[in-house]
């Protein structure tokens, strides 16, 4: 943050938190209508996920494992677990003593915690690793469907989640083939040093210092060529990349759009992208943003918030120079107001907020 938090003003934040956390407010401002009520009150030392399928992911105390919650606030079972990720298709990964295994929505261990890595699902299916082999810095992966019954066959090279009904595979001879639902090979065989997961269609590739782009059945879509850095994925049908230093986007025939003279920028989201063209301040971290539209154009300017993007639900988390985090929309108007002491991203209407030490979650509902 660019300043430390002002504390003149306590009293009257606690005030109007505790009318807040009684009432809710209704905020009207332009095109937007927001209501936002204290869902969760403020009891847990730290929110390890956002809401993803009804349930989130905190720690109770601090120096205690992860537990997952409902939207109640209530777990959803007795059990916690060392490092968790998000539930997708009824699933969610989760360590215990070093392995990896899922529970269902009920908090039910479904499928063994048995593997050495287990990562999210997607498309109905996960990307597990088995074992380690060979000088033990490799392992075998397998995919798993919902019920734990390994789907394919083992694999000993790289390999990536399924998106999109499709992911990329790498043989023993290092080369790469895009494999289907059904885990039939699509495309050739593609001579890349890597693939990234599919997005709107598209998947970055990397061949030595170039990078460029490949449809789901292996073809070119834009070709490799040197950049400074390329986003790993396309939203809203334009992807970050650097040249010269700076941020700029193309879109999916490889044009740059918008021009690269940003020194920081998210993904667009909800027709938006936070970007910076500040250096970094004192602290080293960069601390004046803006929001531009997909013509490159501000909706809002530099310096009048901290923005902690990007945008999503709608919504961007923002905060003030003093330290304080509320939320803006689209146009900039401010629907959740700037007095908590941290905040997350809104998922699933729901966003995680802190206030005196603890965190809760704001229920927000856009009218």
């Amino acid at each position: 943050m660019k300043k430390t938090v002002t504390l003149f003003v306590l009293a009257l934040v606690a005030i109007a938190f505790t009318l807040q956390a009684q009432t809710g407010f209704k905020i009207s401002k332009a095109n937007s209508e927001v209501r936002y009520t204290m869902a969760i009150k403020p009891q847990f030392d730290n929110v390890a996920l956002d809401f993803s399928e009804g349930i989130a992911c905190v720690m109770i105390q601090r120096g205690q494992f992860h537990t997952y919650i409902d939207n109640t606030g209530k777990p959803i079972s007795s059990e916690t677990y060392l490092n968790v990720r998000q539930f997708h298709n009824g699933r969610a990964a989760v360590e215990r003593d070093h392995k990896w295994g899922y529970i269902n929505r009920k908090g039910k261990e479904i499928i063994p915690i048995q593997y050495g890595y287990a990562d999210d699902f997607n498309d109905g299916l996960c990307l597990v690793k088995i074992d380690v082999f060979g000088d033990g810095h490799y392992y075998r992966r397998a995919y798993l469907d919902t019920m734990g019954i390994v789907f394919g066959t083992q694999i000993t090279g790289s390999a990536n989640p399924y998106s999109e009904g499709y992911a990329a595979i790498q043989s023993k001879d290092g080369t790469w083939m895009v494999v289907n639902r059904k885990f039939l090979s699509v495309s050739p065989k593609l001579p890349y040093d890597d693939i990234e997961t599919f997005h709107e269609g598209l998947a970055l590739v990397k061949i030595g210092d170039k990078y460029g782009f490949i449809d789901t059945l292996g073809n070119i879509k834009i070709a490799p060529k040197e950049y400074e850095g390329v986003g790993v994925r396309f939203s809203e049908g334009l992807c970050c990349v650097r040249k010269d230093g700076k941020w700029g986007f193309m879109d999916v025939k490889g044009n740059i759009v918008i021009p690269c003279i940003f020194t920081a920028v998210f993904d667009f989201s909800c027709g938006r992208a936070v970007v910076s063209q500040s250096g970094p301040g004192e602290s080293g971290m960069i601390a004046d943003y803006g929001v531009i539209d997909h013509e490159g154009n501000y909706v809002i300017e530099e310096k009048k918030y901290g923005f902690y993007g990007p945008y999503s639900e709608g919504l961007c988390m923002v905060a003030s120079d003093e330290g304080k985090y509320g939320f803006i929309d689209v146009n900039g108007n401010v629907v959740v107001p700037l007095e908590y002491d941290k905040a997350r991203p809104v998922h699933e209407g729901y966003a995680a907020v802190r206030v005196k030490g603890k965190w809760g979650f704001l229920k927000i509902v856009s009218e």
